[in-house]
């Protein structure tokens, strides 16, 4: 005894009915497209890289430029309050202000990427129980901090030192910007040392998979990091903090040695500020399959498909 194959019926928008087998019903669910998501592999050490790597550019292409269009003047405000010429001046004349701030806006652009991926990458580790909740407090305040004063900055290219009012308002959001890389700085060594950088982050005791010379430099780079930024702050207060020029403790124009200090620590914070976290992010990078990358998987609220105003009835 041969069985046949089942029919059913589909009423058509004319109103004529036609046969629908089961094989055209299976062809048509083959047909629904299936459900999709974005899959992105973050690395998060490869957009401190480029923040870093881009900050630096700026400021030799700022160099560049402004060597090419005569020098830095030798009758300028900030040489009158801070003492020595600063690196910062190499942002503030012409023609740099005509080309630097839309490419800032690249580097802050992918400053808050960062601080945003590692506000995650932190949360996720907390969710798994690496790190406590104040921990993961603690890293996120400092990420966001590093993404708050990044926009403050903007402030210290739309403001030019024309007078003490000016050099106010054109230094303090530096100001705030140097201690936020030294913060960063920080988070990004403990997190390593508590989980990044180790090859089981679960145990205490688990040995780092980054040789000991890479962690003893990177803490040593940012001890020094932490005076000089200090240091830096101080003459920084030094300058803006007295309306008369003369400097609220030390007269920046009439002691060689202080200029000379001022001079070291400029290009101390300059080094452990932004040339060694990029080496540091660049080294990271490179290791690929053991640094700690995020994943984000997207996708929408939608049905891919369906098969719809199909009326089914036995034959």
């Amino acid at each position: 005894m041969e069985l046949e194959e089942l029919e059913t019926n589909e009423k058509t928008e004319s109103g004529k009915v036609e046969n629908v087998t089961p094989k055209a019903i299976e062809t048509a669910l083959e047909n629904v497209p299936a459900e999709k998501e974005i899959e992105l592999q973050v690395v998060v050490e490869t957009l401190r890289l480029v923040v870093h790597g881009f900050f630096f550019g700026l400021i030799i292409l700022g160099i560049i430029l402004t060597n090419a269009w005569g020098g830095i003047p030798l009758d300028n405000e900030l040489t009158k309050v801070f003492g020595n010429m600063q690196i910062c001046l190499y942002v503030d004349f012409r023609p740099v202000p005509y080309v630097v701030p839309p490419l800032y806006a690249i580097v802050l652009t992918f400053m808050i990427l960062y601080a945003a991926a590692s506000c995650f990458r932190a949360w996720i580790v907390f969710a798994e129980g690496k790190i406590s909740f104040w921990e993961q407090r603690i890293c996120q305040g400092c990420y966001l901090y590093l993404a708050f004063c990044g926009i403050l900055f903007s402030i210290s290219f739309a403001v030019q030192p024309l007078d003490h009012e000016s050099m106010i308002m054109h230094t303090l959001p530096f100001t705030w910007f140097c201690s936020s890389l030294l913060v960063n700085q920080i988070a990004v060594n403990w997190f390593g040392r508590k989980v990044a950088w180790r090859k089981c982050p679960q145990r205490e005791d688990s040995p780092f998979w980054v040789p000991n010379w890479f962690l003893w430099v990177s803490y040593i780079s940012t001890a020094i990091q932490l005076l000089a930024t200090i240091f830096k702050t101080l003459i920084q207060m030094n300058g803006v903090t007295d309306w008369s020029g003369h400097g609220l403790v030390f007269h920046p124009n009439q002691s060689p040695g202080f200029v000379w200090f001022t001079s070291i620590v400029d290009w101390t914070w300059f080094v452990t500020g932004f040339f060694f976290p990029m080496i540091q992010s660049g080294y990271l990078v490179r290791q690929k399959g053991q640094t700690h990358d995020l994943i984000i998987k997207v996708s929408d609220n939608k049905k891919a498909g369906k098969i719809e105003d199909t009326q089914m009835s036995e034959a």
